[in-house]
């Protein structure tokens, strides 16, 4: 598809106010992605499209209403109370936007619809589910450089502990059974308190105490240079607690990289039969930290299941995450939704 054409064609008909901001972050990656295709109104727009809440003052949102103009809601997470003991309050903007303006929500997985419904209330509009996009022209398998050795990847930002933690404390375990395998760790590591403490000085104090050396940093990345560094990556490890619409496991799998998870949230019905699941219970309540052992086996199993593996990720990122897919439900929708106002 000629995406210039598709830009100059929306510009009459579809004139989307989504408040792009060039920051770091799920949300964020999903606006730049509204951006490329339907770009950012500040004035004259004819619709207005949130991400999880993260972009849109109530001031925008009240003048939606009283122009009668369609909002619509993209809804990938909310807070709940095993992330934060005042979710509500948190929640507060969100609410408003899916349960007040919104007269459409998109949701990124059945665990996100799941989520709304249960922490921000029942959507009064119409809705549809559309798995968060993917470039498969540009996440695609790329040649490994290293063969000599298992790389293990972590990726994303990192903002929760035990995303990290015991992938750190697995490795050990996983030398056992793999020839001297590697961990990188890519993305920013986000310093704070308690379990969102990621900092880079707490990782390398994890790290000092498992005593496991061959971790190796990648700073924070762009979705230009992602696929190189999963590319070089055998197996990528999530292991964030009720994960609802990773980025980072869709991306991954596009470039054909199998996916140890949790098992709970929304991770397993986006990665499917392409990685390895530590099945994990789902728990709104609390967050339950991987354990290392059940995270060794996992990585050791996709390691050796790899060349099965990697050919499922890749071709149901090719049947569920297609961005011109993604492109063209959201085009109709927002068209259906401006011809009706």
């Amino acid at each position: 598809m000629m995406w210039g054409w598709f830009r100059q064609e929306n510009k009459q008909r579809i004139r989307v106010h989504h408040g792009y901001r060039d920051e770091i972050g799920g949300p964020f990656v999903k606006l730049e992605r509204m951006n490329r295709y339907f770009p950012n109104y500040d004035k004259g727009y004819n619709l207005v499209y949130g991400v999880s809440g993260t972009n849109l003052p109530v001031r925008v949102l009240e003048q939606a209403r009283k122009k009668r103009m369609p909002v619509v809601c993209h809804m990938n997470s909310c807070w709940h109370p095993a992330y934060a003991d005042d979710y509500e309050d948190k929640n507060h903007h969100l609410k408003c936007l899916h349960n007040e303006y919104a007269c459409y929500a998109v949701y990124g997985s059945q665990q996100a619809m799941r989520g709304a419904e249960r922490y921000l209330g029942k959507l009064k509009g119409a809705h549809q589910l559309i798995y968060n996009a993917v470039d498969t022209q540009h996440f695609k398998p790329g040649e490994k450089q290293d063969t000599s050795r298992p790389v293990i990847l972590a990726a994303g930002l990192h903002q929760f502990r035990h995303r990290l933690e015991p992938l750190i404390e697995a490795m050990p375990l996983v030398a056992e059974k793999l020839n001297e395998p590697e961990l990188v760790i890519a993305g920013k590591l986000v310093p704070g308190e308690g379990i969102f403490d990621c900092g880079e000085e707490t990782i390398r104090r994890i790290i000092e105490r498992v005593g496991y050396e061959r971790v190796r940093f990648i700073d924070a990345y762009t979705q230009s240079e992602a696929p190189e560094i999963y590319s070089q990556a055998d197996v990528l490890v999530h292991l964030k607690h009720m994960d609802w619409t990773p980025n980072v496991v869709a991306e991954a799998m596009s470039c054909g990289v199998p996916v140890v998870h949790t098992g709970n949230g929304g991770t397993p019905e986006i990665v499917g039969d392409a990685g390895v699941s530590l099945e994990i219970e789902e728990n709104w309540d609390q967050i339950i930290s991987a354990d290392p052992e059940s995270v060794a086996g996992a990585i050791v199993e996709a390691y050796e299941s790899r060349e099965a593996l990697t050919a499922r990720a890749r071709a149901r990122a090719e049947e569920f995450f297609d961005l011109e897919d993604w492109i063209e439900r959201h085009r109709e929708i927002f068209e259906s939704l401006v011809e009706s106002a």
